[in-house]
């Protein structure tokens, strides 16, 4: 057949080689790319807390959805007679 069946060890070896080119390449390129970044952006401590304040609002959030799905399983679970009764208030 006109197929050439390259052995696992010579795939292994060009992965290898290629791993090692793009570790070079981040590498050299990683630390300038980080420096002109840090050059052009700089925070204040205001912007530095701002952010950190919206990361905690987002992380409350996803906490407040996981506890609302979670009590909405466990009451669908729960039979209906283990169920505690809620009282109907009086007007």
């Amino acid at each position: 057949m006109g197929l050439k069946l390259t052995p696992v060890q010579s795939l292994l070896k060009r992965a290898e080689s290629i791993a090692a080119a793009t570790h070079d390449f981040a590498r050299k390129h990683w630390q300038a790319g980080v420096c002109e970044f840090a050059k052009k952006i700089r925070f204040s401590e205001e912007a530095f807390h701002l952010v950190l304040a919206g990361g905690v609002g987002v992380l409350g959030g996803l906490v407040n959805l996981f506890f609302y799905y979670a009590h909405r399983i466990g009451e669908t679970t729960v039979p209906a007679p283990a169920r505690p009764r809620r009282r109907k208030w009086r007007k």
